[in-house]
């Protein structure tokens, strides 16, 4: 069984995954002349979930029910 939502929420460092919306302003941001000097650059848009402690196979475990529910 997979972890509920309130539990993914409560192990994430902001205390909640980022919405559909914050997900789409990252990229709108990323399209406007805003952006033009950022290149080659990785942004994470996670609430911080790369500073979960715990195993690899938890956070993809967390990630793949994650994408399952948008």
């Amino acid at each position: 069984m997979g972890l509920s939502a309130e539990q993914i929420n409560e192990m994430m460092p902001v205390g909640r995954v980022a919405t559909r919306q914050e997900i789409g302003e990252v990229c709108l941001f990323l399209a406007t002349d805003m952006a033009g000097q950022i290149t080659s650059s990785t942004i994470l848009c996670d609430g911080a979930s790369w500073m979960i402690n715990g195993n690899e196979k938890q956070r993809l475990r967390m990630y793949k029910q994650l994408m399952s529910k948008m």
